[in-house]
């Protein structure tokens, strides 16, 4: 299994690569968030941008059209939590030099004068990379912490208005809404009290011997 999926899963969708274009230019604002998260996530196809907008603009406007939709996960979190964007990005670019330093390792004879100096230095990422997701862990997890008290205040005041509106009851017998509590409300037995119980009268059979 893939270590760190908890930072992919916070920028991109299942998907995201088969939207379709945006129907317009971006905005220089867009342009330069794009280019922040390609930088750390991307480095080669942000390289690839910039040198297009230099050489032929109206091909890179159409290029940012292109990749803008699959980067809306990642600048609506940047628009969110800027906090935790800034972590991911460090991450991103974290886990980049990661691959980069392990690739090179791969390559190296084990008996090279200074393959374990390039393994002290990959150990050294990944060190770093295990904390970043440690502190993007916590800070989803508090999140999810204050998500849920504001659903439980918000179900705790629903209740509260439904109950001090009359309205909302007489609603609820209307639809046909017949709880065991609301007969209770209105002093009628419950079905085991029900008279005649249920086979309309007829005495239950006598207990075996």
């Amino acid at each position: 299994m893939e270590p760190f999926t908890e930072i992919d899963q916070l920028v991109r969708r299942p998907g995201d690569e088969r939207l379709p274009p945006l129907d317009r230019d971006l905005s220089p604002e867009e342009r330069t968030a794009v280019n922040e998260f390609l930088s750390a996530a991307m480095p080669g196809l942000a390289a690839d941008l910039k040198r297009l907008s230099e050489r032929d603009e109206p091909a890179a406007a159409e290029r940012y059209r292109r990749v803008f939709p699959r980067l809306q996960r990642a600048l609506e979190l940047r628009e969110r939590n800027p906090e935790l964007y800034q972590l991911v990005l460090g991450g991103l670019t974290a886990r980049r030099a990661m691959m980069d330093q392990a690739r090179g390792l791969s390559r190296m004879d084990k008996e090279a004068p200074d393959f374990g100096a390039k393994r002290r230095e990959l150990l050294d990422t990944v060190d770093h990379l295990l904390s970043v997701s440690q502190q993007v862990r916590q800070i989803i997890a508090a999140e999810k912490v204050k998500d849920r008290a504001a659903l439980v205040e918000r179900i705790a005041d629903w209740a509260v208005q439904h109950e001090r509106d009359p309205g909302e009851r007489r609603n609820d017998d209307r639809e046909g809404t017949d709880r065991p509590e609301r007969r209770r409300e209105r002093g009628e037995p419950r079905d085991g009290e029900r008279a005649g119980g249920p086979d309309d009268g007829d005495e239950p059979p006598p207990p075996r011997r």
